[in-house]
């Protein structure tokens, strides 16, 4: 039986502008289960990126709890979730953030860079990941020289190559045209089977978020019913 990788339980967060308090999200309660994918979707302002946030420990609640791959993140201090996040989560974003001056193989193996674990059997590993993705012939290629789909699926085989439990992907092709963002979408969740990853992605986009096996639909902080 599948476990939960993510609980969220009455989670609340408010922001002041200009001493007036603006509530983002009100009492959010939902589970994900490991291998699951679900869409959050709603309208601008409904509190769909600041509660993705929450759930990957970027920021602090003001009320509830969130537990990530078995820890209640909502009591551990910054350096903690950042451990936490490079262990077990990955994250994918409308803009790329690959950085420059390194090539795509770079680039995929930044986060075992980070982790001390970039040697040649990880090398060849990211080769295999990067074939995937369709792009071993480009490994030595920087985002440069990339077409827009090829850095993303740089960055989807970065958010990859550590194997996460949970990924994050806040509008993942909203920065693609349709056939690429189609290729992308099909490739996502292609790697969320195979890897048994837990996917949660914030989108605009009905023919993305259909694809997931659920929906959470946002609206002025809740969700809706």
């Amino acid at each position: 039986m599948s476990q939960n990788i993510l609980t969220v339980s009455n989670l609340s967060k408010s922001y002041f502008l200009n001493n007036s308090e603006l509530k983002v999200l009100d009492s959010v309660s939902f589970t994900i289960k490991e291998s699951e994918s679900i869409a959050i979707t709603g309208p601008s302002g409904s509190g769909k990126s600041t509660l993705m946030g929450l759930c990957a420990g970027l920021d602090n609640p003001d009320t509830g709890e969130i537990h990530l791959c078995g820890q209640n993140i909502s009591k551990m201090n910054e350096d903690q979730r950042a451990s936490l996040r490079l262990s077990h989560s990955s994250f994918i974003f409308q803009s790329f953030h690959l950085m420059p001056t390194l090539t795509a193989l770079e680039n995929v193996m930044v986060p075992l860079e980070l982790q001390g674990n970039a040697n040649k059997e990880t090398r060849e590993l990211t080769l295999e990941l990067l074939d995937q993705v369709g792009l071993k012939d480009r490994h030595h290629h920087f985002p440069s020289q990339l077409s827009g789909g090829e850095q993303q699926r740089v960055a989807i085989a970065r958010a990859f190559i550590n194997r996460p439990k949970i990924l994050f992907a806040d509008e993942p092709t909203g920065n693609l045209d349709t056939h690429t963002a189609n290729n992308i979408q099909s490739l996502l969740f292609e790697l969320n089977q195979k890897l048994s990853t837990s996917l949660i992605i914030v989108t605009h986009d009905n023919e993305l978020a259909a694809k997931a096996d659920r929906t959470l639909k946002m609206k002025a902080g809740k969700i809706a019913e």
